[in-house]
């Protein structure tokens, strides 16, 4: 589940660079999230300001897609497990990098 994770993340990461988007993906183990701010988060402060609209655009995308990609909330991170398969993450990431361009008009 780790390197899945791993895989998940890194692709969050590409699509993010290519589209230029004002965010990053980070996890460990077989945990992650996108967190829509540019700069790395350090404290609560800088978790306050994370662009909650982008984040929501970007759940609300990933459901059309048939992506339940994590909870609902900037708080919220998505657990890979064992029943998870490489196909679940090409589809997540083929979601993503369909709805991203959009996430650059908000």
């Amino acid at each position: 589940t780790f390197a899945l994770n791993r895989k998940l993340i890194d692709g969050y990461t590409q699509i993010i660079r290519e589209q230029r988007l004002p965010a990053y993906a980070n996890g460990v183990g077989c945990m992650g999230t996108i967190n829509f701010k540019k700069d790395v988060m350090k404290d609560y402060r800088d978790w306050f300001v994370l662009d909650r609209q982008a984040q929501h655009a970007w759940y609300l995308g990933m459901m059309n897609e048939g992506v339940l990609p994590q909870p609902p909330g900037p708080d919220e991170q998505w657990t890979i497990s064992a029943q998870h398969t490489d196909a679940d993450i090409e589809a997540n990431l083929k979601a993503f990098a369909k709805g991203a361009p959009l996430l650059r008009s908000l």
